[in-house]
């Protein structure tokens, strides 16, 4: 297990923890690697990745931070066809658990899909690395 130690709060707010990381998705299969995780630029801080269901991955960070404060997902733009990806149904937030986390893939229109081999997803997050100083 990865020491949030190792991450130092830079920026506005107390604890505040910035990650970025990215993967190539693999069809309707998981992508490549250990867990998911060996196409994973990051990797230090993802323990796993997996397609848990049509345009859905399952992502669990090693650690155990206290809250999502932002995060973004997007989908390179290697083939313009809009696709899109967003973050959502979070859970671990404020236990002693890792966080867990969904990123959707969606075609243009909407609807869930997977995307092609070695098209990169790419995921942003802020992140509170305590509880001190909340209101």
């Amino acid at each position: 297990m990865a020491n949030r130690t190792f991450y130092p709060s830079s920026g506005y707010g107390s604890g505040r923890v910035y990650l970025e990381f990215s993967f190539l998705a693999n069809g309707a299969s998981n992508p490549t690697g250990t867990n998911g995780v060996g196409t994973v630029d990051g990797a230090d801080a993802v323990a796993s990745i997996s397609l848990s269901a049509t345009g859905t991955y399952t992502v669990t960070l090693k650690d155990n931070f206290n809250k999502i404060i932002y995060a973004t997902a997007e989908i390179d733009d290697s083939v313009p066809d809009g696709a899109y990806a967003t973050v959502g149904l979070v859970s671990g937030e404020n236990t002693a658990n890792p966080l867990v986390f969904k990123v959707y893939t969606r075609a243009a229109g909407g609807s869930a899909t997977n995307m092609a081999a070695n098209r990169r997803v790419q995921v942003s997050m802020a992140l509170r690395n305590g509880n001190w100083g909340t209101k």
